[in-house]
């Protein structure tokens, strides 16, 4: 969940629990990144897509006043949040989760109805992280409705 406090500080907050210990773990934040709008709605992990584990990370997508994607590092026991391109927002595009071609985080985007665009999350030189389109598949010429 993310909490606005004082409508300044947005942070994600989450807790682990074991069930070889049955026990609840030490509560975890993260800051939401810069420009997420203020609202009194809180960021929630959407439950109607399934969390994917890829790598030492488990993948949720959050909803409510910020649409993106929670990271829990399993090795680092630590959250991150991360933005989805611009573009699937203010197109209202809905997004899965899948590991990259290759590794790494990938995002499954629907377009027009007969198109699907693979999206994968690299790092630059400097350690900067950006989305790039893969490629798009025009499912209607990969699967012929007349067969």
């Amino acid at each position: 969940m993310a909490d606005n406090d004082d409508k300044q500080h947005k942070r994600v907050l989450a807790c682990i629990y074991s069930s070889e210990t049955r026990a609840w773990g030490d509560v975890l934040s993260t800051q939401l990144p810069s420009g997420v709008p203020v609202s009194d709605s809180p960021a929630l992990v959407s439950t109607y897509m399934p969390a994917v584990l890829i790598g030492d990370s488990i993948y949720w997508r959050l909803a409510g006043i910020f649409y993106g994607i929670l990271e829990f590092d399993l090795e680092k026991q630590s959250l991150a949040v991360i933005p989805v391109p611009v573009h699937i927002l203010e197109e209202g595009h809905l997004f899965s989760i899948i590991p990259a071609k290759g590794g790494g985080l990938g995002l499954l985007l629907p377009t027009d109805g007969c198109s699907v665009q693979l999206w994968k999350r690299k790092t630059d030189c400097d350690g900067v992280a950006s989305w790039w389109l893969g490629r798009t598949i025009e499912v209607d010429k990969l699967l012929s409705l007349n067969s």
